[in-house]
């Protein structure tokens, strides 16, 4: 019996739709080429999944910009914050918020938080296929019949020496075992027929966690225009003098931080910010990181200003 609706993509995204068109009734297959569902969630937040945020939705619209704001206030009051935390605390996850508003599991592991998603896959009988790939989304007349699958995925072995940070997380992540058995296509598949397909495969923001782009060319294929694809959500890198590669690894809360062109402010942001032996990281290089990956030239971009000993000395406690 073919599906109603095949999700390709079993991040949170797809987590998600997949779990609420099979809970109204549809029958449904997700599809995910990697070994597991859920990667990127199992290192949000350092490997402890900020669930969500514990403040007004209006506050956390705030944080984006305002063309940004306005594509995502739908689907944040569709599906509010406390509306998740409740998914999660309903089937166990004990939770607490910060200071800042993040919640966060009190046991600190984004592995809980892929659990109680699979579990509430599984109860409402989503079929999940996991090391398959899709290659195509096909078409005739304008109308969805289905998607070519392509070879078995042969899942990312991790960093090669990954010691620290985000890769060795997700090193961490990918060559550790699935904790619930994958429910793998049967031999010789190579098409899922169906009417409907919600496409849920990111960009290509961290490819070895299997977001590669992979979406783009369907959609392209299909008639839609992709616009150009350009950096953001990355650290900004800079050139830095070796007497400045000292403060990599300090951490400082909410400062602004500010980029000017030609003398003229072009971006600012508060946030978390951490430097980096290349440069700087954290929410606030996050945050200003598409401006200058949306600007035609310059090749370099100038910083505002390098703290000074002084202020290097100051922040140290704020070590993370």
């Amino acid at each position: 019996m073919k599906p109603d609706v095949v999700v390709v993509g079993a991040g949170a995204a797809g987590i998600f739709a997949a779990w609420r068109a099979a809970s109204l009734g549809a029958k449904v297959v997700l599809v995910e080429k990697t070994a597991r569902i859920g990667t990127k969630i199992s290192i949000s937040g350092g490997g402890k999944c900020n669930v969500a945020h514990a403040g007004p939705i209006e506050d956390v619209l705030k944080a984006f910009r305002p063309n940004e704001a306005r594509f995502i206030r739908p689907a944040c009051y569709r599906l509010k914050n406390d509306a998740i935390v409740k998914l999660m605390t309903d089937r166990g996850l004990r939770v607490y918020t910060r200071d800042d508003d993040r919640v966060f599991p009190i046991d600190q592991t984004a592995k809980d938080v892929v659990a109680i998603l699979r579990g509430y896959l599984d109860d409402a009988g989503v079929e999940v296929r996991l090391e398959t790939p899709v290659e195509e989304i096909l078409a005739t007349e304008g109308k969805i019949t289905g998607v070519k699958l392509g070879r078995a995925y042969t899942r990312h072995g991790g960093y090669k020496n990954a010691t620290y940070g985000a890769k060795a997380l997700l090193n961490e992540v990918l060559t550790a075992e699935p904790r619930t058995p994958a429910r793998l296509p049967s031999e010789g598949d190579g098409l899922i027929e169906c009417p409907r397909v919600i496409l849920a495969t990111g960009g290509s923001s961290y490819p070895n966690s299997g977001t590669t782009g992979d979406g783009w060319p369907w959609v392209s294929a299909l008639g839609h225009t992709v616009v150009k694809v350009r950096a953001a959500l990355a650290p900004v890198y800079l050139r830095l003098e070796e007497k400045h590669v000292e403060r990599s690894g300090i951490a400082l809360r909410s400062p602004v931080l500010r980029a000017r062109l030609n003398g003229k402010e072009i971006v600012k942001w508060q946030a978390d910010l951490l430097f980096t032996h290349q440069g700087i990281s954290g929410p606030a290089a996050l945050g200003i990181s598409p401006s200058p990956c949306r600007m035609k030239s310059p090749r370099s971009w100038p910083r505002d200003s390098s703290p000074t000993r002084a202020s290097i000395r100051a922040a140290s406690s704020a070590r993370s």
